[in-house]
C-alpha cells in the first residue's frame, strides 16, 4: 500500500477527531488528493498531537517527491524530528541522504554532525564540521562552529 493512501485515514482523523467514547469509524479508505503544502501542514499537525507515526509517513510520502526541493524539506524536517525523539542513527541516515542529494546544505551538514557526534561518533562529527566550514559560513555561525570543533577536536 502506497504511503499516500495511508495517509488518507490520518486525513480523516486530524480533520475530524473523534471523541474516545464515540464508536470507531468504518474502515472504509478513499483517496485524498493533497498539494505539498496541505501535506507539511498534515505532518506539522500530527508532530503537535505527538502522532510521529503518522508525521513520518507524512514526510516518507513526500522524500520521492519529483520536485528537489520538496525532497530535500521533508528529509530535513523528517530527521530533525527523528532526532528530537532520540532516533539518532535513522536521523543521521536521512541526514546523509539529504546531503548525498544537496551536499551545499549547510544546516543538514551541521545537523548530522550534532547527530554523530551524541551517537558517540566524535571523528565523523568532526569531519562534517570542517566540511561545513569549508563551505563558507555567516561569520556568527562560524564562531559557533569554530567552537564546536574545537571541543570535538580535544574529545576524540
Amino acid at each position: 500500500m502506497t504511503p499516500w493512501l495511508e495517509l488518507a485515514g490520518a486525513i480523516a482523523a486530524v480533520a475530524s477527531p473523534t471523541p474516545a467514547s464515540a464508536p470507531p469509524a468504518p474502515t472504509a479508505r478513499r483517496t485524498v488528493r493533497l498539494n505539498m503544502e496541505q501535506v507539511f501542514s498534515l505532518a506539522n499537525a500530527a508532530k503537535e498531537r505527538g502522532d510521529l507515526r503518522v508525521a513520518e509517513e507524512a514526510y516518507e510520502a513526500m522524500a520521492d517527491d519529483p520536485d528537489r526541493q520538496v525532497r530535500a524539506e521533508a528529509l530535513f524536517r523528517h530527521a530533525k524530528m527523528l532526532a528530537r525523539a532520540g532516533r539518532m542513527e535513522r536521523a543521521a541516515t536521512l541526514f546523509r541522504r539529504l546531503l548525498d542529494e544537496r551536499p551545499d546544505a549547510v544546516a543538514a551538514r551541521l545537523e548530522l554532525a550534532h547527530a554523530l557526534d551524541l551517537m558517540g561518533d566524535k571523528d565523523a562529527a568532526w569531519r562534517e564540521l570542517r566540511s561545513a566550514q569549508a563551505s563558507g559560513l555567516p561569520s556568527q555561525v562560524a564562531r559557533l562552529v569554530d567552537r564546536y570543533s574545537e571541543a570535538l577536536r580535544s574529545a576524540r
